[in-house]
C-alpha cells in the first residue's frame, strides 16, 4: 500500500494553506467596515454596500427598481397579478417539465406576476423532482398528460382541454426540460400561441439529427456518423 512518506520521499511537495492579509486595491476607499474579519460596532450593512456599487447605479439610472432579492427588475413589470384586459382573466404562461433548471423559469414567472401552471409531460416521471435546493414555486394549476395510452392523439386533445378550462388567459407555452420540448411544440402549436412548430421538434431533441439540420441549412457543421453499434464505430 502507497503510504504517505512514499510519496514525499519521490519528491511531491504538497502545498500549505499560509494566512494571508487583504490588500488595498488603489482607487479603492479605505473601508473595512464590511469585511468577515472587521468586529467593530459601526461594521458596514451589506445591503448599502451592495446598494452604492457601480453595478447598482447603472441600473439604478435605466429605472429599475430593488426587489427583496437584491435583484432588479422592470418598472414596467407588474409584481401583482397580470390582467388580460380582453377577458379580465389573470394571465398565466405553462411550463412543460418545469425541473432542473426549468424550476428557475417558473420562479421568474411568478415573480414577474403571472400565474405559473406546470405541465408533466411523463406520467410518473423519476425525475419530477429534480429540483434545485432552494427554489421554491407555488404552481397555481398542475396537468398531468398521459403518455402512456396507446392514442396519443386523444392524450394530447386531454391535456389541451385541460389547459382550455383553466380559469386563466395562456399567454406563452414553453418547455422547462429537455424532455418536455416535444409536448410544449405540439401544445403551443395546437393553441395557437408562439411557437417553434411541430415539424422539427425531434432534431431539437436528437443530437445527430440537430447537427444534420445546421448542415441542410448551409453552416458548416460537425463532421458526425450516426452509429448503432461497435462495427459501425470502427468503419
Amino acid at each position: 500500500m502507497l503510504k504517505e512518506e512514499d510519496i514525499v520521499n519521490e519528491g511531491f511537495k504538497p502545498l500549505k494553506k499560509t494566512a494571508t492579509e487583504p490588500v488595498q486595491l488603489q482607487g479603492k476607499p479605505s473601508s473595512s467596515r464590511g469585511l468577515s474579519f472587521f468586529k467593530g460596532e459601526d461594521r458596514e450593512n451589506s445591503q448599502s454596500l451592495w446598494q452604492e456599487s457601480q453595478w447598482s447605479k447603472l441600473e439604478k439610472s435605466r429605472g429599475k427598481l430593488y426587489d427583496r432579492s437584491n435583484s432588479f427588475f422592470e418598472v414596467g413589470r407588474s409584481r401583482t397579478n397580470t390582467i388580460d384586459v380582453n377577458s379580465g382573466k389573470p394571465q398565466a404562461v405553462v411550463v412543460v417539465d418545469p425541473f432542473s433548471t426549468g424550476a428557475h423559469l417558473a420562479s421568474e414567472i411568478v415573480k414577474l406576476g403571472f400565474k405559473c401552471v406546470r405541465v408533466l409531460s411523463i406520467w410518473d416521471s423519476p425525475v419530477a423532482a429534480l429540483v434545485q435546493e432552494g427554489v421554491v414555486v407555488e404552481f397555481d394549476a398542475t396537468i398531468q398528460h398521459n403518455d402512456t395510452v396507446n392514442d396519443k392523439e386523444q392524450a394530447l386533445e386531454q391535456t389541451i382541454q385541460s389547459l382550455k378550462s383553466l380559469p386563466f388567459t395562456i399567454i406563452a407555452l414553453i418547455p422547462g426540460a429537455e424532455t418536455g420540448v416535444e409536448l410544449a411544440d405540439q401544445l403551443s402549436s395546437r393553441l395557437g400561441l408562439r411557437s417553434n412548430g411541430e415539424q422539427s421538434s425531434l432534431p431539437r431533441r436528437n443530437k445527430y439529427l440537430m447537427g444534420e439540420k445546421v448542415r441542410a441549412s448551409g453552416v458548416r457543421a460537425v463532421k458526425q456518423r450516426q452509429c448503432t453499434s461497435l462495427s459501425d464505430v470502427r468503419e
